[in-house]
């Protein structure tokens, strides 16, 4: 799933004429995109299960985001970001057909990941 999700951003990317590094870009906002993923499942598994999380925001918090971002960014350079010709020119063959279905769950996706994480962490703060 994130495999296509990549080629998309990629795709999007590309007709950015601003963009030198298109599969760079699409690699960091992929890994943006599961962070808030990550971070989202942890904020709704804390409302659910009456875990607070305002005692330990201060340094804790940091370490955390950092060790996240770092580990996921590892795990997807060598998952994406080193196959990225692979990817590309697979996702390229299937694309040509269904691509107007694709793009709207792949829009759907992106929105829905954005405002889930907002959502929750205002949910939080509350």
């Amino acid at each position: 799933m994130f495999k296509e999700f990549y080629y998309l951003m990629y795709c999007r990317l590309l007709k950015t004429k601003t963009n030198d590094t298109p599969a760079f870009s699409a690699y960091l906002l992929v890994c943006m995109a599961m962070c808030f993923n990550v971070l989202t499942a942890i904020v709704v598994l804390c409302y659910f299960l009456d875990i607070s999380l305002k005692n330990d925001i201060n340094i804790n918090a940091t370490y955390f985001g950092l060790t996240l971002a770092i580990s996921i960014s590892i795990i997807n350079y060598f998952a994406l970001y080193s196959r990225r010709t692979s990817i590309f020119e697979k996702y390229k063959k299937k694309y040509e057909e269904k691509e107007s279905k694709r793009r709207i769950l792949f829009i759907t996706y992106e929105i829905l990941t954005y405002v889930s994480f907002f959502a929750a962490c205002a949910n939080l703060i509350k």
